[in-house]
Formats: structure tokens, sequence, C-alpha cells
């Protein structure tokens, strides 16, 4: 079971993909918003997300953007109604891993939420790593020495 990062603000796509997700036993976490999505995205524990470019606060290509500033692994299947020939690029160069144009077929979206987790969760990465005293909690982004956390940003961590 994988936890999906569904970012949509129009409730008629958000509410049925995310019962879709659910029914193909993924975990969804819907976010609304850029600004949102994109805090969430880096606080990590989500193996894929959904992501619409066409967002209130930021759009999904700034979003996009910023998760591959900070995090090369989280795969990012956009889905949008942006259907141009420069749009699938632009898309795909801000740092997506697929791009879905809407209306969209749901069962094809199914497989491709699913080949992006297949592909990811293949790749062995440790998700806490020790270093002699030191302990680094990669999705949760938390480093302790000791048992004392060790406060850090974005960018240092």
């Amino acid at each position: 079971m994988a936890h999906v990062l569904l970012v949509e603000d129009d409730p008629a796509i958000a509410q049925p993909l995310a019962r879709a997700l659910a029914r193909a036993e993924h975990r969804v976490t819907l976010v609304e918003d850029g600004p949102t999505a994109l805090d969430r995205a880096l606080a990590g524990g989500f193996d894929v997300m959904v992501l619409d470019l066409g967002l209130p606060g930021m759009d999904g290509l700034e979003v996009c953007r910023g998760i591959r500033r900070e995090d090369a692994r989280l795969p990012i299947l956009v889905l949008t109604a942006r259907t141009q020939e420069i749009d699938v690029v632009m898309g795909l160069r801000a740092g997506a891993d697929d791009y879905v144009t809407k209306p969209f077929r749901p069962r094809e979206l199914m497989a491709r939420v699913d080949a992006l987790v297949r592909r990811t969760s293949s790749a062995v990465v440790p998700r806490t790593l020790r270093v002699q005293d030191v302990v680094i909690h990669i999705d949760a982004r938390k480093v302790y020495r000791n048992t004392d956390e060790i406060s850090l940003s974005r960018m240092e961590f």
C-alpha cells in the first residue's frame, strides 16, 4: 500500500480520484493548494505525488521545482488540463516523472501511479541512517545525536 499525496483543488476531480486510489489500496492525503503541497511533500512520508498544475497560492510547476530542489526521489505524476506540447515539456523539465492530461482514464492513471511506486520501491534506500551516535530519520527529516534532536533547516538537512 503506497501513500499518495494528491494535490488537486477541484473537488469534482479530487474526491472521486481519492476514492479510486483508496479502492486501489493506497493511503491518500489530499491537499488543495500549492504552498501546503510543497510543505507536505518536503516533510516526507509519501511514496508518490499526483499534482495538478493550476493551484491556488502557487503553481504546480513551482511546487514541482521546489520539491526537486530538495528531494530528487519523490515520484511526481502531473495531472492537468494543460494539453499543449510545450506544457508537457515544461512539466517534465520541472521534474515531473509522468504527465497525464484531463480528462483522464482512471484505470490508466492507477496503472501509472502503481508503476511509479513500483519503480521507486525497487530501489533500496535506507530510511534511517546511523553513524556512531548520530541517527538520521530521512522521511521525517530529523537528526538526533544520542537522544537529543539537532535542529536543522531544510537546506542543512
